[in-house]
């Protein structure tokens, strides 16, 4: 067994007796939600002092999204043993924010959820690049949990019983050749406060994973510094081949 399968392992122990269904307790909870929320909301609308009225009413809405919280387990089979009980509390716990019930199954169980989006293999290919070891990692543990899922519905659905889509939004250039440097964003930003801001505060946030790179303008008036300034500066480097300000791109008159 290697580490990883030992450390999950364990984890799986940890985690096992949180998934056991206790139908009582969940009856329990669920009654005296519902009984604290109608309370709450009859206080509200009370002829009370108003400072108790908005304290219910602050109360209620509380209660109000542990309700939802309630309908959205039922709604996923996992807050009782029970498919129909969940149906029915699910069914209950959504009409106080008037949320049908079938529709959110639809959208939320068989849309939204079987519609995934496997953001690891997105976010460490912008980080680390398509050749990196560690986009391999992430692409062969992808992988792994793609197999466990298509198992999981084979074994509900039957072989043939389900259609899996897999797709990729766009590719990004390679490792560059020998001798050659990847340059990441956090090496621009260093760039830009190696020659304009000493403190490196002029670069307020940049992101490897979407390739964006944040300037704050008001410390660059105060630095005595343009646009047009860090613009000329990315373009004495060789590896970037275009460089534009806003009020560059405005200019522009499309066909």
């Amino acid at each position: 067994m290697t580490c990883e399968q030992d450390r999950n392992s364990r984890l799986r122990q940890i985690l096992r007796p949180y998934r056991a269904k206790a139908d009582v307790f969940a009856l329990g909870l669920f009654a005296a939600d519902c009984a604290m929320y109608a309370a709450c909301t009859a206080l509200a609308a009370a002829h009370v002092p108003i400072a108790l009225r908005f304290t219910a009413g602050l109360a209620a809405g509380v209660l109000l999204a542990v309700l939802f919280v309630v309908g959205h387990d039922a709604c996923h089979g996992s807050y009782t043993s029970r498919r129909w009980l969940n149906a029915a509390i699910g069914r209950i716990a959504f009409l106080p924010t008037m949320t049908p019930y079938s529709a959110w199954e639809l959208s939320h169980n068989l849309t939204h959820h079987v519609y995934t989006n496997l953001k690891p293999v997105d976010y460490v290919g912008h980080a680390y690049g398509p050749d990196s070891a560690e986009l391999r990692e992430a692409v062969t543990e992808i992988d792994r949990q793609v197999g466990r899922v298509l198992e999981a519905v084979a074994a509900k659905a039957g072989p043939e019983g389900y259609l899996a889509v897999i797709t990729a939004d766009h590719g990004m250039p390679p490792e560059p050749p020998p001798g050659g440097v990847r340059r990441y964003n956090n090496d621009i930003a260093k760039l830009i406060h190696d020659r304009f801001d000493p403190e490196a505060k002029l670069v307020t946030y940049y992101g490897a994973e979407n390739g964006q790179i944040y300037v704050d303008e008001a410390r660059a008036r105060a630095l005595g510094v343009s646009m047009a300034q860090i613009r000329d500066l990315l373009l004495t480097q060789p590896f970037i081949l275009y460089a534009y300000t806003e009020d560059e791109v405005a200019r522009v008159r499309l066909p």
